[in-house]
């Protein structure tokens, strides 16, 4: 995994069609075969009542979903490793001065008699 993956990432979002980004235009339950008005309607695609099962799916329909799935899975690890990671040990080695820092200032004080 690459850090400047999240980089590229948020570069990548930033610069991004905002009509490729859209939400789609009716959301709520599917009903019958209507166009819901999403984006990536395209002809071809299943209709929205008719059932997809692993069986149904050609194996090139099969190798777009699992690509699709370990592109996103390696941007979130990426994300993680290089944002996320760093600032969680950040804070458990604050965490551990101040512990320590707090446990000598409470063996001082009852040294002299003091409450912590």
């Amino acid at each position: 995994m690459n850090q400047n993956d999240g980089e590229a990432f948020a570069a990548a979002q930033a610069n991004a069609d905002p009509m490729q980004m859209q939400a789609p235009m009716n959301v709520g339950f599917v009903t019958g075969t209507q166009n819901q008005g999403f984006i990536n309607d395209a002809p071809g695609e299943a209709e929205p009542d008719e059932d997809v099962t692993l069986d149904s799916l050609t194996p090139e329909e099969k190798d777009k979903i699992l690509r699709a799935y370990k592109a996103g899975r390696d941007a979130a690890n990426s994300y993680y490793r290089s944002e996320v990671e760093p600032k969680i040990i950040r804070r458990m080695e604050l965490y551990k001065v101040l512990l320590e820092a707090g446990i000598r200032r409470c063996v001082a004080n009852i040294k002299g008699k003091e409450n912590c």
